[in-house]
């Protein structure tokens, strides 16, 4: 196992795909849709959005991301990233907030904290060939696409409503 030492532990963002996205599985993981049609149909009108959001990713000028392909992972990336911030401010309840060294607030070590856990290089030809066959967003729309719907995100970075970094209000997604 590799360990990359980073200037912000990245420790609270292991992977946690799937993340209430087991619709089709029953008992003894076999396939069974266990959602009533009214669940069905709610899902599709909160993850629509979403759909959009991703979909409108282009990497290239000839070819976007596939919103429908990585819905779960992107479902997943927002999903976790609110539970672990819930958590990491129950941890910072009653605890001063300014900057440190780093300048840093403690909300914005963690959003820091979180983008540098996706940092990737890769060569074009590898990032087309993953964006046609990987149910993952490409690590920059990892990143952008879940804090750019976060209402903590604006405000630890004081980001005005609109900007490329805050989703306007009415166009943020929130799945669960």
């Amino acid at each position: 196992m590799l360990f990359v030492l980073v200037p912000f532990p990245s420790w609270p963002f292991w992977s946690l795909s799937e993340f209430g996205t087991r619709r089709l599985v029953g008992l003894r993981s076999f396939p069974r849709d266990w959602w009533s049609d009214k669940d069905a149909r709610e899902f599709e009108v909160r993850v629509a959005p979403l759909i959009r959001q991703y979909d409108a990713y282009k990497p290239f000028p000839n070819l976007a991301v596939n919103g429908r392909l990585t819905l779960s992972e992107n479902i997943s990336d927002l999903g976790g990233l609110k539970i672990a911030y819930a958590a990491f401010q129950k941890v910072w309840a009653g605890r001063p907030r300014s900057a440190d060294a780093t300048g840093f607030t403690p909300e914005q070590r963690f959003f820091v904290s979180y983008a540098q856990h996706w940092r990737r290089v890769m060569r074009p030809e590898y990032l087309r060939l993953l964006i046609q066959s990987d149910n993952h967003a490409p690590a920059q729309y990892t990143v952008n696409g879940p804090l750019s719907n976060m209402d903590e995100f604006a405000r630890a970075f004081d980001c005005p409503d609109g900007c490329p970094m805050a989703r306007p209000k009415e166009e943020r997604v929130t799945v669960w």
